[in-house]
């Protein structure tokens, strides 16, 4: 099964703003911050994985036929914390980088998330 036209686009435009707000990578710049929200955003997304094992989600927006809501976890408190997740990593390069434009491509791929 293929992604419909919607799923399609959407999935496409968060991996070009995720790339926009990673470009350039030069780690050697970024301060404590960026490596504090790395890490919780490492942190979320193992925590996460323990509780929403692979193969029960999906990349794209509509749920797999087979999966199985999970209500523990993370996802207790949070509906999409994989989603949280990645918001705190692109956070801290837009953090690092202090770049308006990111901050608007990171609001973006918020809305993108939700």
């Amino acid at each position: 099964m293929g992604l419909s036209p919607t799923s399609a686009i959407l999935v496409s435009l968060q991996f070009v703003f995720i790339g926009l707000i990673v470009w350039p990578f030069a780690p050697q710049r970024y301060g404590a911050v960026f490596w504090i929200l790395i890490g919780a955003s490492i942190a979320l997304g193992v925590y996460t994985l323990i509780h929403n094992r692979l193969g029960n989600f999906n990349i794209q927006p509509e749920p797999k036929a087979s999966a199985q809501l999970i209500t523990s976890g993370p996802y207790r408190y949070i509906r999409h914390p994989m989603y949280a997740a990645l918001l705190l990593a692109s956070a801290g390069f837009v953090v690092a980088e202090n770049i308006w434009l990111k901050v608007g491509l990171w609001i973006a791929l918020g809305l993108i998330l939700t």
